[in-house]
């Protein structure tokens, strides 16, 4: 599995689903296998309410895909119920076992554009700009955490 990072918005599924139809491989986003896990919809402020929690949800969902090589698109950072931004715990990382890890990355203006768009919910380009920072800086410390390339 190879995991497909970075902040909401950014073009992980578009991305995602590019990659898979070219190496013939299926595409899973976590925050998709999360919610069919708990049987929940997910929020469109894009907020979380148990981060720590959500882990047991992903891991159910991740067993019961059969496929051996696949990509999973899902988050290094989250932003909790005040709107601050949190890391996704480590053992989440080293219990999905990765093989490598590409995080995805853009313009904080183009960023705030589609989730406007997608959404309807006003976001801050600056906070935008720290939340990818944030993602960026453990998506690195992750890989390197767990002895993988961080594309």
């Amino acid at each position: 599995m190879i995991f497909v990072g970075g902040i909401h918005g950014v073009g992980k599924t578009c991305f995602c689903g590019k990659v898979a139809k070219e190496l013939g491989i299926n595409t899973y986003s976590a925050g998709k296998l999360i919610s069919e896990e708990e049987n929940n919809n997910s929020r469109k402020d894009k907020r979380v309410d148990d981060i720590d929690g959500n882990k047991n949800y992903l891991l159910e969902a991740i067993n019961k895909i059969s496929d051996n090589e696949y990509l999973l698109d899902g988050h290094f950072c989250l932003l909790d119920k005040e709107g601050h931004i949190q890391r996704v715990p480590m053992r989440v990382f080293e219990d999905i076992k990765p093989q490598a890890i590409i995080i995805l990355t853009e313009a904080p203006d183009i960023i705030t554009n589609r989730l406007y768009a997608r959404d309807g919910v006003e976001h801050n380009s600056m906070h935008i700009e720290e939340f990818q920072k944030e993602e960026i800086a453990y998506a690195t410390e992750v890989a390197s955490k767990l002895g993988i390339e961080c594309l």
